[in-house]
């Protein structure tokens, strides 16, 4: 199995960019390579 190099100060960097700007996903692509972080919204409980 192949490993996949990936810049970890990078995944830091867009999983900021997704606090700062509320978004629930981003990616970027270079190349062959590509990095898309995303997070889990929680839905408000329902009364």
């Amino acid at each position: 199995m192949n490993r996949i190099p990936f810049d970890p100060e990078a995944i830091r960097t867009l999983a900021t960019i997704l606090t700062e700007t509320g978004l629930s996903e981003i990616e970027i692509a270079e190349k062959d390579s590509r990095i898309r972080v995303a997070r889990t919204l929680s839905a408000a409980p329902v009364a």
